[in-house]
């Protein structure tokens, strides 16, 4: 069992959910989720169910004796190779914002972020619903995502130094 942790805003909880479920895939194995805050993946078709408290313990205190980590945490925001290779039963904590850890499953990613129903009313109103929650984000997120397409173009990859910016807005908080 792979254990992906997700907090933070919808776009933070859409990276965490595709590398837990890059390595649950390419592990055979299934894929729970621990939310930290508000969950924001609802309105999509994930295949991952909450874990349990008792199924955290599990995983947690699964590798202790063998010297394994069994809390993977995500180093500067870098990309981490060695990540694509960890054994079933850990915790992934951390935001894994780079398409590389799921680039050889990305139709899989875009299946399971589909949204549901979305040829019904309801389906339309979900729609709606998950648009004005990205209209609700400030210009950060907008501006991060600019940047990031941006960046792509560049060639740049997921292992060059971070980024620091400094960005202003007239907009209210």
């Amino acid at each position: 069992m792979i254990i992906t942790q997700l907090k933070a805003g919808l776009a933070n909880q859409l990276f965490q959910y595709a590398v837990g479920r890059r390595l649950a895939h390419h592990l055979g194995t299934e894929l729970k989720y621990d939310v930290v805050g508000t969950f924001r993946l609802g309105d999509f078709n994930i295949q991952a169910e909450k874990a349990t408290p008792e199924e955290i313990q599990q995983v947690l205190s699964k590798h202790g004796a063998l010297g394994i980590e069994k809390v993977v945490p995500e180093e500067l925001y870098l990309f981490m190779p060695e990540m694509l290779d960890y054994p079933d039963d850990v915790y992934l904590r951390g935001y894994w914002q780079c398409e590389k850890y799921f680039v050889d499953i990305a139709d899989i990613i875009r299946q399971d972020f589909t949204l549901h129903d979305t040829h019904t009313h309801k389906g339309r109103r979900q729609r709606r619903g998950i648009s004005k929650k990205f209209a609700r984000q400030n210009v950060r997120f907008h501006f991060m995502f600019d940047a990031a397409i941006m960046l792509r173009g560049l060639s740049w990859n997921c292992s060059a130094a971070p980024i620091s910016l400094t960005i202003t807005s007239a907009l209210p908080n």
